[in-house]
């Protein structure tokens, strides 16, 4: 119920995210060897293992010493989670944010979505809540999950262009202030990445929402 507090957790949100999905212990190296996009014969967060063929069974035992997918990616996108959806319990609470109500309430729908979306990219099933706490009995496919990430980021986005109100440079690193209308346009940038990227072979690409994608795109 603080908002200086929460406010500062809202600053924090993206650049987590970000660091989640894109420092060493996120899964894009050990993705690229994997696809073959490139090769590496160390062990260093998973590259040999899940790129050597044919194909072995992934190692989600706590011992494994590459781990790079469950106790850094996994465990820092739902910590991301718990704080975005802390604040968006917050704003439905009615905590007083002042002028950055709908700031803080876009910034929170926006962290749900990625942290969803992102898992819904790697996993096969993925666990979600949001401000109302769990949703569902069991964890979702990866479809419905990425379904449920689009809403939120749905939602984020009518919030960025519905409002007017600017996103401090800290927030995301854009090189000055952000306009809610500018936040609009990376938001949508990121559902058409979203969307695209969660087809697992070649009969889902085929049955991708292109509509949906270019509607993002052009944001």
């Amino acid at each position: 119920s603080d908002p200086v507090a929460l406010e500062a957790t809202a600053a924090g949100l993206y650049n987590a995210i970000y660091m989640a999905t894109s420092n060493y212990y996120g899964p894009g190296m050990a993705l690229n060897t994997m696809a073959d996009a490139s090769s590496c014969s160390w062990g260093n967060v998973g590259m040999r293992d899940l790129s050597s063929e044919p194909r072995v069974a992934w190692n989600n035992g706590v011992a494994y010493g590459n781990q790079f997918i469950t106790n850094d990616f996994f465990n820092a996108l739902y910590s991301s989670l718990s704080d975005a959806n802390t604040l968006a319990l917050a704003v439905s609470n009615g905590t007083d944010f002042g002028d950055n109500t709908n700031l803080i309430d876009a910034m929170a729908k926006f962290g749900q979505a990625l942290t969803i979306g992102y898992n819904a990219l790697i996993f096969d099933k993925v666990w979600l809540s949001d401000e109302t706490g769990v949703v569902g009995d069991d964890a979702a496919g990866y479809a419905a999950a990425m379904d449920f990430a689009l809403a939120k980021l749905d939602q984020a986005i009518a919030i960025a262009n519905s409002n007017s109100f600017n996103v401090p440079d800290s927030w995301l690193n854009g090189g000055g202030a952000m306009s809610s209308a500018a936040f609009a346009k990376i938001m949508s940038s990121y559902g058409a990445r979203l969307l695209v990227g969660n087809a697992r072979n070649s009969s889902e690409r085929a049955g991708t929402d292109w509509a949906r994608v270019k509607s993002y795109a052009q944001g």
